[in-house]
């Protein structure tokens, strides 16, 4: 029991150097005094310092990227295979060399009219959230 009471002592003596003077400083804390400020130009100030207002910004430009992309039409695409060119003894020759051109595209069927509407939805989306955020 008093090795007990030795400890709790010790330890409360251990801690009062570091308790007394945080205690002190709560009372002695002076701020710097700046010129003063009105609500607007505080609103003003937080409205542009605001990392998240920030963000929004770069969010409603990525939206606005997104919806240019789903109005671009899919490019057809081309392709070459030359099959046979280059053999061994009777198909040495270019005669039996066979080359193939295909030609493709996507059919989108209304696909790329239901993107830019998703894509005008997310950015409508974005913005209403940075007004909110505002």
């Amino acid at each position: 029991m008093k090795d007990r009471i030795t400890r709790s002592v010790f330890a409360c003596l251990l801690l009062m150097p570091v308790l007394l003077p945080a205690q002190v400083l709560d009372h002695d804390i002076v701020l710097p005094q700046g010129p003063e400020i009105g609500l607007n130009e505080a609103l003003a100030r937080a409205m542009e310092r605001n990392p998240d207002l920030r963000s929004y910004g770069y969010q409603i430009d990525v939206a606005e990227g997104l919806l240019l992309q789903a109005g671009l039409r899919p490019q057809p695409e081309v392709g070459v295979v030359l099959e046979d060119a280059v053999g061994t003894d009777s198909l040495s020759s270019f005669d039996r060399a066979e080359l193939t051109v295909t030609l493709a595209w996507v059919l989108e069927r209304g696909l790329r009219d239901r993107r830019i509407d998703a894509a005008t939805a997310g950015v409508a989306l974005t913005s209403l959230d940075a007004e909110l955020m505002r």
